[in-house]
């Protein structure tokens, strides 16, 4: 080419940075510009990126942590007070063995109705799916998918619960969902009028 058409060449085309592995592509990630994806995006592309090796182990609550009930318990106000303080919406009652019989739903003890020495059985809900700790994240979300429970127990090979994971849970852990106040999901205008 004549060196005075030199300038009329158009520019050589730049090869775009391939990152080559995992590290490398969470590197370009993370030196992202705000501009282009902000830090909730880039906390829910790595979670992406690191599903294959997360599982069920990583996501339950174990059941050191758990307000749990025996099949013998009563519930007495006591028992009424320390699940009321756990947080949570859903207790298993464990047999000697350690085996689950059951759960009860904190929304179905009406308290105004329960005597001290009733027992818990009338509130057992025995319709129970369960998964392993080795589960994969797609195995677990296939099991919530399949049964359209919000929570599964975790159970050990020889059948013995260890722990339990909620849809919530799984949710807010794996893609840092931060929770919605809004609470009135049932109520068509308060939905309907909701500004977001």
């Amino acid at each position: 080419l004549d060196p005075k058409l030199e300038r009329f060449r158009p520019p050589k085309r730049s090869t775009p940075y391939v990152p080559k592995n995992r590290r490398e592509l969470e590197g370009v990630l993370n030196r992202s510009s705000e501009t282009i994806i902000n830090d909730q995006q880039k906390y829910i592309v790595a979670a992406l990126l690191r599903l294959d090796k997360i599982r069920v182990k990583d996501l339950m609550i174990p059941k050191s942590k758990m307000a749990l009930l025996k099949e013998e318990d009563k519930l007495s106000m006591f028992t009424l007070d320390r699940l009321s303080k756990s947080g949570e919406n859903i207790f298993p009652v464990l047999n000697k063995e350690g085996q689950v019989l059951g759960v009860v739903h904190q929304e179905d003890i009406d308290i105004a109705h329960v005597s001290e020495d009733d027992n818990i059985s009338p509130y057992l809900d025995t319709k129970l799916y369960f998964a392993r700790p080795d589960y994969t994240v797609d195995q677990i979300l296939s099991v919530f998918l399949r049964t359209g429970q919000g929570y599964v127990l975790v159970i050990d090979e020889k059948m013995h619960f260890v722990g339990s994971v909620t849809l919530a849970r799984f949710f807010s852990m794996i893609f840092d969902v931060v929770s919605d106040d809004f609470c009135e999901d049932s109520d068509i205008w308060a939905v309907a009028n909701r500004k977001l």
